[in-house]
């Protein structure tokens, strides 16, 4: 079936209808939304409290009367074990707290790229590709910075 149509429907003469080109009448009108009237966390504070209470009370059905917590951990720890890395993750996060991240410019200072030239830049950049590559937090190699490719 052609889903092109008839150009005199529409005032362009290159008017085609298909995916991703509705027809001019289901198109928004300027000035209408498709979102109008929807206040995004208007209600966030309702339903954070409404979780919190399902989260601690015993889930109706439950045959081991579990809460919702002990129930959302136990889904938790099963997709980890099954290999899931994003739960692997979640887990070991709130085991032994989310792995710390150094940040840090040359001497342990800040990482200052606006007082750098274009090619200073691109070797910090890449001496913190390096650093990073060798999963040490030490530089790879002697600790100079890479020849300047540029």
């Amino acid at each position: 079936m052609d889903t092109e149509q008839d150009a005199t429907t529409a005032e362009d003469p290159e008017y085609k209808v298909g995916p991703c080109h509705p027809p001019i009448h289901a198109r928004f009108k300027p000035g209408n939304q498709a979102s109008k009237g929807v206040t995004r966390g208007k209600n966030t504070a309702g339903v954070i409290a409404e979780l919190k209470k399902l989260m601690k009370g015993k889930i109706p059905g439950d045959k081991q009367g579990r809460t919702g917590v002990q129930i959302f951990v136990a889904a938790l720890f099963l997709n980890a074990t099954r290999g899931n890395g994003t739960a692997i993750k979640q887990v070991l996060d709130r085991l032994e707290g989310p792995v710390p991240m150094e940040h840090s410019g040359p001497g342990g200072g800040p990482i200052a790229f606006e007082d750098m030239t274009p090619v200073q830049r691109k070797k910090r950049i890449d001496e913190l590709i390096t650093k990073r590559g060798s999963g040490t937090g030490e530089l790879a190699g002697d600790g100079s910075a890479p020849a300047d490719s540029a």
